[in-house]
């Protein structure tokens, strides 16, 4: 019987420059696999490809003969190494189950370290979807080349966009757009770690069966249709934001002109998964965010050897720390209104990164358009062994009602769910869409309510969005869904001439998902996390760019989750604090 394969340690400092590849022999489909792992430096590799593809469920297993001796390793792997192997030629390639010895932690923690300077300088990333059970590849992908060609011809991609708008896209057959749903839905493009696999500027290859396909493809296809394609999107479920995100995510050239937030990054990419809570983190240190100056410092070390409750709770207070913005606040999302007290023993305040239950989109995002503290610097405090977060901040309102979290198809023309929110409201005159009643402050309450719904994508394509352009969309989507049903006022039926229902319904719906809709007793609209109820108050936080919900006990408050609260978005409450109106106080959150 062959012996098993043993790795060798990397004595320390070697364990800086080295890492491992595979020298897979060629063969045959009947050959077993076989070849020769050997050590390579970091700093100055030789050419090699490197490998990204999905581990699969635990239980299946394969073997490869590395230097004579039998590797255990995964199914998938396995059959990713023999579609890539060459019938004459050996091939030399990097992939994780092979080159780094998964059952040492401390290794795995040194190696992952590497892994994102590996896939930058790889002669080509292999991206192995599967095999092709479906038969869908030869269309998806023939449909991903025709759409890349679209999206760089100025006279087809106006047609496109003009037969887009009309209903009337009939230029590929239905089971062509079938096919590229699914290859969306394939299990890689879920996975966290390909994230700093395929978002490099190294050239890559998808490899779906026995088709195959340059990235560059995929890229710009999915651009054209997260741009102009909204109505295909929802006619065929085409999730065509995970390749737009992931493309170029850890290139230094995509981060030029904007800043470069760690914990946004990791909010970016909560909805991905991992087989290891801790990598929703450590998945994401090759990212330009992660490095804190010139020396190469990173924000957090990857340690295997600590526990998962250790590792999110560090990273907390350490961002904290720092004083630069209480955002790492903002990407606390409770899954329930118990506050995910049962997953473990956190505190409410500290993000649980692998809970992945009603995730929603960021409203302090890296280009938040509000600023609640008018430019304050947060100053957190901590007592109790870090685990009591102390903020100065303010009490604007209390919850009295709250809607149920919005679903998509909430803020569709063929819904009534907006309808039934407003008509519940006091503002509400009879079920009549009109400006007549006033919100705090004076504003038409009709206004305030389309603006509260629609709060958290007020910018597109990173360009602010107008109010005057939003309200317009707001009230088209109004005469549009109720305008039979309801009595539409003059003056919105007039502004809705100017605007966009679709734009509206998009940002409303990429926003308020999952989301409540609450009104305060004093008046105040507000869209709360899923985790909001009634008695929660809306507080702001000195230091933060939104509000936030936080859930009063006894002697302290519980963290629910950041909030928009229209009318006080922007510094309003301070001056409200030098008229007496609200008293500043220091809240303990557990």
């Amino acid at each position: 019987m062959m012996d098993l394969y043993v790795y060798t340690t990397f004595p320390s400092p070697a364990h800086l420059e080295f890492t491992r590849v595979l020298k897979l022999a060629p063969g045959v489909p009947s050959d077993p696999l076989s070849g020769a792992i050997f050590p390579m430096s970091v700093v100055g590799p030789i050419p090699f490809e490197a490998l990204s593809y999905v581990w699969g469920r635990g239980g299946r297993w394969d073997t490869i003969i590395c230097d004579g001796k039998l590797l255990q390793i995964t199914t998938s792997v396995a059959t990713a190494l023999r579609r890539l192997r060459d019938t004459t030629q050996h091939r030399v390639i990097w992939t994780d189950q092979v080159c780094i010895n998964q059952k040492d932690p401390v290794e795995r923690s040194q190696q992952v370290r590497h892994m994102g300077s590996l896939y930058q300088k790889a002669s080509m990333v292999l991206v192995w979807l599967g095999n092709d059970e479906g038969q869908h590849a030869s269309r998806a992908f023939a449909l991903i080349k025709s759409l890349a060609a679209i999206r760089q011809d100025p006279l087809l991609l106006a047609q496109f966009q003009r037969k887009q708008l009309q209903g009337t896209m009939d230029w590929f057959p239905g089971e062509y757009w079938v096919s590229l749903g699914e290859l969306f839905r394939q299990p890689w493009f879920d996975r966290k770690w390909v994230l700093q696999e395929i978002g490099t500027d190294a050239p890559s290859e998808l490899l779906w069966g026995s088709a195959s396909l340059n990235w560059d493809h995929v890229s710009k296809a999915a651009a054209l249709l997260k741009d102009y394609g909204y109505a295909l999107r929802r006619q065929y479920d085409l999730l065509v934001w995970k390749p737009w995100y992931m493309d170029k995510r850890f290139s230094p050239s995509s981060y030029c002109s904007k800043p470069k937030i760690f914990t946004y990054e990791l909010h970016r990419a909560r909805w991905q998964l991992a087989s290891d809570p801790r990598d929703h983190i450590f998945a994401l240190l090759g990212h330009p965010s992660a490095q804190e100056g010139s020396d190469g410092v990173k924000v957090i070390e990857a340690d295997y050897t600590k526990p998962v409750e250790e590792v999110y709770h560090d990273f907390a207070v350490r961002t904290l720390l720092k004083g630069h913005s209480l955002m790492v606040l903002n990407t606390v999302q409770h899954a329930d209104a118990q506050l995910s007290t049962n997953l473990r023993t956190l505190p409410t305040w500290v993000p649980q990164w692998d809970s992945q239950l009603n995730l929603h989109n960021l409203l302090g995002d890296d280009t938040c358009v509000y600023n609640s503290s008018g430019g304050i610097r947060p100053n957190p405090k901590f007592i109790e062994s870090n685990r009591v977060l102390l903020l100065d901040g303010l009490v604007i309102d209390t919850i009295s009602t709250t809607t149920n979290p919005f679903k998509t198809s909430d803020l569709t023309v063929d819904s009534p769910t907006l309808a039934s929110v407003w008509n519940s409201l006091p503002e509400c005159e009879g079920g009549v869409f009109t400006t007549a009643k006033k919100y705090r402050g004076g504003e038409p309450a009709l206004f305030a309510f389309l603006e509260t719904v629609s709060a958290i994508k007020k910018r597109k394509m990173q360009q602010p969005i107008a109010e005057s352009r939003r309200l317009a969309d707001g009230t088209d989507f109004l005469v549009k869904a109720f305008g039979t049903a309801y009595t539409i006022g003059d003056d919105v039926r007039e502004m809705s001439r100017a605007g966009d229902c679709y734009e509206w319904m998009e940002r409303a719906s990429g926003g308020s998902k999952c989301r409540r809709f609450a009104r305060g007793r004093e008046g105040y609209y507000a869209l709360c996390p899923p985790a909001a109820r009634e008695g929660d108050e809306l507080c702001l936080l000195l230091g933060g760019q939104t509000l936030f919900c936080l859930r009063p006990t006894k002697d302290s408050h519980l963290f629910v989750g950041e909030c928009y609260v229209h009318g006080v978005m922007n510094g309003e409450a301070l001056n409200m604090t030098d008229k007496g109106e609200l008293t500043q106080r220091t809240f303990m959150i557990r």
